[in-house]
């Protein structure tokens, strides 16, 4: 990377690796870069909207999401999505909850973010994203409040004996 960062986000799309913002010891990143393993090397993409730190970051419908952060003066409920086709970010609608050091997993054709601190406490809340409506709402609660925290998506396949017509898919929803 030609930027030096910390409390970046990476994503993978289209077999390219993305560093989203971060905090290079000074200030807070509006910048990304992008990895081409392909050629072995980092380029800059467009920067994003506004600087942010410890955001969550997810790929949903060939589009990058960041949701919320931090600026270096407060939490954010800002999101942005990335078209890497038009090169550039829009805006689309904030989250209810400003969030840092959450994790934002897309699953199922929705976004969620989970957990994080709001600025003032860790968070157990969780919300997920409709991008057909455009629309945050509130989803399940974790039992404890937690941020810096990991989420992933396990799909479980059943395959079936040769013999059986049928194969089972099924993803565990928050």
């Amino acid at each position: 990377m030609s930027t030096r960062r910390r409390y970046v986000r990476v994503a993978t799309l289209d077999g390219n690796l993305y560093a989203v913002g971060g905090y290079d010891s000074s200030s807070h990143l509006a910048t990304v870069e992008k990895y081409e393993p392909q050629v072995n090397a980092w380029t800059p993409v467009a920067s994003m909207l506004s600087r942010r730190s410890s955001a969550g970051v997810a790929v949903l419908e060939g589009a990058l999401y960041v949701a919320g952060g931090n600026d270096g003066t407060s939490c954010l409920n800002s999101v942005e999505r990335y078209s890497p086709k038009a090169g550039a970010w829009e805006s689309v609608a904030p989250m209810n909850i400003r969030r840092s050091t959450h994790d934002l997993v897309a699953m199922d054709g929705w976004l969620y973010a989970v957990g994080g601190n709001d600025g003032s406490s860790s968070l157990n809340s969780i919300e997920k994203y409709n991008p057909r409506t455009n629309k945050w709402v509130a989803a399940s609660c974790m039992f404890t409040r937690r941020s810096s925290v990991g989420v992933a998506v396990l799909e479980l396949l059943n395959f079936p004996p040769p013999s059986s017509p049928t194969l089972s898919v099924s993803s565990t929803s928050l």
